[in-house]
């Protein structure tokens, strides 16, 4: 008889809305611990461990890889799921330490960390829009990068076709997705500051640019157009606003990243455009935020579609006054 693997019976639990939160945590972890069984056993039989590390509990990490990439596409997919998911987040890190025998990159595992959740969210952040597939799953290899541009800046497909379906999911799930992970911060779930000073640094504050310097720019691929890359800013800024208005997160000074490396060489919090102050959050640079914001309801920073206009009269300086004017 086939035994089901222990991450697709707990992926299966992520899916099955039936299951409370509490329950699928409990099935995450139980089969955590049925995976390292049954890695160890492996281990004796065959004397050989897939680890990273000679510490390394065995079938840990893959299994966490499996299990987190399943929940962050869950969220991508339905936003409808994003309050139980967060619920599960909430229940696994709640979970306690019985498994403290356990070692992670040279780490005592503690499900209170979230063990490989960071660099999942990492992973997905840097491909989610990047690699358009098609309806079965199959990455296209040739694609046309002004169809690209135009659906991913949201404008309507004037065609349905495989690419343009392709691109429409990637659109709606990055969006999807960038949701899920600001409400994880505005819920104090994953209280990790990181992605939200990245992304309002890299799409919103090139603004203050001038408008010949900032158009030229690409942000990371030819076909990832600023008009999607100010909707992910405002969305962290509209979600997870009041979060981001007090903290105090530095990564480095004006450009130092701790440790000494550069802005050049990628300092979290570092700004791509005139902001020259400290390399993370500051009342002054959410005041900078909010100049540039009306600027561009005011129409100063440039054409834009409607629906970024809409996002940024709507939502994004709504929260700015009621969170900094009141």
């Amino acid at each position: 008889m086939t035994l089901t693997p222990p991450a697709d019976l707990a992926k299966a639990a992520l899916h099955d809305k039936t299951l409370s939160p509490h329950t699928v945590a409990f099935k995450i972890v139980v089969q955590a611990r049925r995976t390292v069984q049954l890695a160890e056993a492996d281990v004796i039989t065959t004397g050989r461990a897939n680890i990273a590390y000679s510490d390394d509990t065995p079938g840990l990490e893959g299994y966490l890889w499996s299990v987190w990439f399943a929940l962050l596409d869950i969220a991508s997919e339905d936003p409808s799921s994003h309050q139980r998911l967060a619920e599960v987040i909430a229940a696994v890190r709640a979970s306690g330490n019985e498994d403290d025998e356990w070692f992670l990159w040279h780490k005592p595992f503690d499900w209170a960390d979230l063990p490989v959740w960071g660099i999942t969210n990492a992973e997905t952040m840097h491909w989610a829009t990047l690699t358009p597939v098609d309806d079965e799953g199959n990455v296209l290899r040739e694609t046309d990068d002004a169809l690209a541009e135009s659906i991913l800046s949201g404008d309507a497909p004037t065609a349905d076709t495989v690419e343009t379906r392709a691109w429409a999911r990637n659109r709606r799930r990055w969006l999807n997705y960038n949701t899920f992970r600001a409400n994880l911060w505005a819920l104090g779930v994953d209280a990790d500051p990181y992605w939200g000073i990245v992304l309002v640094g890299d799409y919103l504050e090139p603004l203050s640019l001038p408008e010949d310097v900032w158009r030229a720019r690409h942000l990371g691929f030819p076909t990832y157009p600023h008009e999607i890359g100010m909707e992910t800013a405002m969305t962290w800024l509209r979600i997870a606003g009041a979060q981001m208005f007090v903290c105090r997160k530095v990564y480095g000074p004006k450009g130092n990243r701790e440790g000494g490396k550069s802005r050049a060489l990628g300092a979290p919090g570092k700004s791509r455009g005139t902001w020259d102050g400290v390399d993370g959050y500051h009342p002054e640079r959410w005041a900078h935020w909010k100049d540039i914001l009306r600027a561009v309801c005011n129409g100063e920073k440039g054409a834009w579609r409607a629906n970024v206009i809409e996002a940024a009269k709507v939502r994004t300086v709504r929260i700015f006054i009621k969170v900094t004017d009141r």
